[in-house]
């Protein structure tokens, strides 16, 4: 079954592009402002460089995008940076009467696609949103959908739809929570769980940069609960801060501050840790676990 993937996204949006459109051109279009955006950096710490031997394992599957690519999309201003690129660098250079084309195979993608929920096929083949809204939206899942196939590939795919499944298991848990509301303001702007985390504390960073991946899986299920309310999503967001400061105040450091919200979601839902440890890390994006280090 083919699936809606960067590499498959690129397959559909090249050939409708003008020349030159290789594939190498149309990966660094695509990509390369988002490196220049985050300054995203290889394992080296040296500047990330889009050569051929990385674009080729990405088209051919063989490679999943790289971590820090995927940690950026949860930063407002890299968002914003992959709309504009589509508004003034992608859409200018459609072929004529490709852009439908494109559109047409890439929603008969989606819609053939197992591994994306109702909710996400509706929003991202919905015919009343602007074109770039929507191929914004399609790329982003495509950046963080699971690129590299193997021959286990189904059970990677089961595997993630597991994991998926026990996270609504514990949002939902959270959400039928009967305690009184909390009343406390909360602070609406994300900030990257880098800023956040003492900069020596490599192995709780990785932990997180590992889970934020579920970020927007998390944050549209929540969408899906409230039916564009905010009212749960603040109900459970208040509760994992007034938690959090319990904690802090309590002297627990990072380490022990984030095994013990993970052990009281596993509590409460009876989520495996690792499913749990995913929407800890949401909240560690999201502003209610620990605050930015100045």
């Amino acid at each position: 079954m083919e699936t809606l993937c960067f590499a498959t996204f690129v397959d559909i949006l090249r050939p409708c592009l003008q020349e030159p459109n290789t594939q190498e051109n149309v990966v660094e279009l695509l990509i390369q402002p988002i490196i220049d955006c985050d300054n995203i950096r290889n394992n080296n710490g040296d500047s990330l460089v889009l050569g051929s031997s990385i674009i080729s394992k990405w088209m051919t599957r063989t490679r999943n995008i790289n971590r820090p690519i995927i940690s950026a999309l949860n930063k407002e201003k890299v968002l914003n940076t992959i709309k504009d690129n589509f508004k003034n660098s992608v859409f200018p250079i459609f072929e004529v009467g490709k852009e439908d084309e494109f559109f047409d195979k890439i929603n008969s993608l989606i819609n053939h696609d197992s591994t994306i929920t109702t909710t996400k096929r509706d929003k991202y083949t919905n015919t009343a949103k602007p074109k770039i809204d929507r191929i914004t939206d399609i790329f982003i899942h495509a950046l963080q959908a699971e690129n590299k196939t193997e021959d286990r590939g189904w059970l990677t795919n089961l595997y993630r739809g597991t994991i998926e499944d026990e996270v609504k298991t514990v949002l939902n848990k959270l959400a039928q929570d009967k305690r009184a509301d909390i009343k406390k303001e909360l602070k609406y702007t994300p900030t990257s769980f880098k800023k956040k985390i003492e900069e020596d504390n490599h192995e709780l960073i990785d932990k997180v940069e590992y889970n934020i991946i579920y970020y927007y899986v998390i944050r549209d299920y929540f969408a899906e609960l409230e039916g564009g309310n905010d009212a749960t999503f603040e109900k459970i967001a208040k509760r994992f801060r007034k938690h959090y400061e319990k904690l802090y105040k309590a002297g627990l450091s990072q380490d022990n501050i984030h095994d013990e919200l993970t052990d009281m979601l596993a509590t409460k839902s009876g989520a495996t840790r690792t499913t749990c440890e995913k929407v800890v890390a949401f909240f560690i994006q999201d502003c209610e676990v620990y605050d930015e280090i100045t």
